[in-house]
């Protein structure tokens, strides 16, 4: 599953978050957002 996110839009949504600030780690870091993002789809479907 993982495969099906390319290099290219990993090193998109880094770059997007270290431009706007956000941090990689840490409760407001993009791992948090995106793991966040991911459990309530999950829930919802």
């Amino acid at each position: 599953m993982a495969e099906s996110l390319s290099a290219e839009s990993i090193d998109a949504l880094i770059n997007d978050a270290k431009r706007a600030g956000t941090p990689l780690d840490g409760v407001d870091g993009l791992l948090n957002q995106m793991t966040k993002a991911v459990l309530e789809r999950a829930l919802q479907a």
